[in-house]
């Protein structure tokens, strides 16, 4: 019921964030699955609180998501839309009991059938393939998504959700020629929808959402201040979408006016990541520090940074962007410190081990990493990550049995992820901590991808190279491992076998 409870807070911020919110558990790549998962949804209730949710968003005038576009600063929160409220019907109700109860014996085309009468008769409420891919995706069968909403816009061609909802399960599989032409098309039908103006008005915020991150990833810098302003003056001024609209400015080299939006930002939600805000962000200085270091301006991006932590020395977001400041800069020790501070001041923020037992690595203080992996392991024995981790710790320690496990997780991982190029790289290195060379070399090869292999993976091959005296071959790998400024923990030890070299 977890989850019902999550979705249900997740449904006064608008429905298509609900459709978000269950993107994960679809596996639209699935194929050859052809039986319905509903035997762990037994209860009937669960799937019937899900679209009398959707429902509710649905003829209901909520604001905008608070992640994404908060409420207006400027009045309330919601807002009749002057329909009356179908939820309340008591025939409405039962209903959608009924095709909750098609739908679990697998008759689908019965549910159908049930939801376009209702749809009929209350054209304010969403379409049946609306309905339907929510279930749909409630149930583990997202591969069925796609197609329910490809049918609905045969179905109902005048609504524009499943054009919308469309676009957006594009953009996250980055078929970003396919997403802008399908909000489009939603953006022509919505403009003359007329049946539900408080659905209208959410689905309008979250088609300016969406555009906004499609204007993002394609860097049309211009076209995001655009939709900024549009979002502001749709949805009101708040921290979260003058950040992005700062943003967008900073991009277009107009650094001035974007502090000036941030700083606005920071007054509308201060940073004090203590309180549960869900506008808060990077403070001014913090902010610039990030956009000064991604353009390569290393010397402004340390200048705000210091001024961020002597300003905010409190704030998780700044702490963390420090962390990996120190780290990108070689220095694992002040790294340490304010990875210890970040646990001690914020004790239930689970991340902060994981950084600790990283930075751990880093220091070759291996037995803390083994300590600190093993304690997230427990609390999710899943935790693959967590696992390569302990390997590593535990390949470094040089006793036989601890090598030993680390063969053993290491193997564990890759036979579950024959992909994953960091897994292989993982174990390259183990089996070479083990003196198993040709078995070093397979896994080490398996770890290339596409020709390109990482830092880490660099300094593990230069170590077999000079092992087989290929002094040059090791040169050049350590050296393109070094020309990479990304951090990887065996940097100090890439320079020091590189001047052995």
């Amino acid at each position: 019921m977890k989850r019902i409870f999550d979705l249900i807070s997740l449904c006064r911020f608008g429905k298509l964030r609900i459709f978000v919110a269950l993107i994960p558990f679809m596996s639209g790549r699935v194929v050859g699955r052809s039986k319905f998962m509903l035997s762990e949804y037994g209860n009937i209730g669960c799937i019937f609180c899900l679209v009398l949710m959707l429902l509710i968003c649905a003829s209901c005038n909520f604001s905008s998501t608070k992640e994404d576009t908060p409420a207006p600063t400027t009045g309330g929160s919601s807002q009749s839309s002057g329909i009356a409220d179908p939820i309340n019907s008591p025939e409405v109700k039962a209903e959608l009991q009924k095709a909750i109860d098609e739908f679990r014996k697998t008759n689908i085309n019965g549910a159908k059938e049930i939801l376009t009468n209702l749809y009929k008769q209350h054209p304010e409420l969403p379409p049946p393939g609306i309905i339907l891919s929510q279930i749909f995706a409630q149930t583990k069968n997202g591969n069925i998504v796609k197609p329910v909403l490809d049918m609905t816009t045969n179905e109902t061609p005048n609504d524009p959700e499943a054009y919308i909802l469309l676009g957006e399960i594009a953009l996250q599989e980055r078929e970003l020629t396919a997403a802008e032409l399908l909000l489009k098309e939603g953006e022509l039908k919505l403009a003359s929808y007329s049946a539900n103006s408080g659905r209208k008005k959410n689905l309008f915020s979250s088609l300016l959402r969406i555009q906004s991150l499609l204007a993002e990833i394609r860097g049309r810098w211009e076209l995001c201040e655009q939709l900024a302003d549009k979002r502001i003056k749709h949805d009101g001024e708040s921290a979260v979408l003058l950040r992005q609209k700062g943003i967008a400015l900073f991009q277009q080299k107009k650094d001035s006016d974007a502090a000036n939006l941030f700083a606005r930002a920071d007054k509308i939600a201060p940073t004090d990541s203590k309180q549960n805000n869900s506008e808060q962000g990077l403070p001014t200085e913090a902010m610039l520090s990030r956009l000064y270091a991604a353009r390569g301006e290393n010397e402004k991006a340390q200048k705000f940074l210091a001024d961020a932590l002597s300003k905010h020395p409190n704030s998780k977001e700044v702490i963390l962007l420090s962390i990996q400041s120190r780290l990108n800069e070689d220095k694992p020790e002040e790294a340490k410190i304010l990875a210890d501070k970040l646990a001690k001041d914020f004790p239930d923020f689970e991340a902060a081990t994981r950084i600790r037992a990283t930075i751990a690595l880093y220091l070759n203080d291996y037995l803390t990493a083994e300590k600190l992996f093993q304690e997230l392991i427990v609390m999710t024995p899943s935790d693959e990550q967590a696992v390569n981790g302990l390997a590593l710790a535990l390949c470094e320690q040089k006793d036989p049995k601890k090598l030993q496990r680390a063969i053993d997780y290491a193997r564990d991982i890759v036979n579950k992820n024959q992909q994953n190029a960091e897994y292989w790289s993982t174990l390259g290195w183990i089996f070479f901590n083990a003196n198993q060379i040709e078995a070093a070399k397979q896994a080490l090869q398996r770890s290339v991808v596409s020709g390109q292999i990482s830092s880490a993976t660099a300094y593990y091959r230069a170590n077999l190279e000079k092992q087989a005296g290929n002094k040059e071959e090791a040169k050049r790998l350590l050296e393109a491992a070094l020309k990479n400024n990304s951090p990887f923990a065996k940097r100090r030890d890439a320079v020091k076998l590189l001047k052995e070299l």
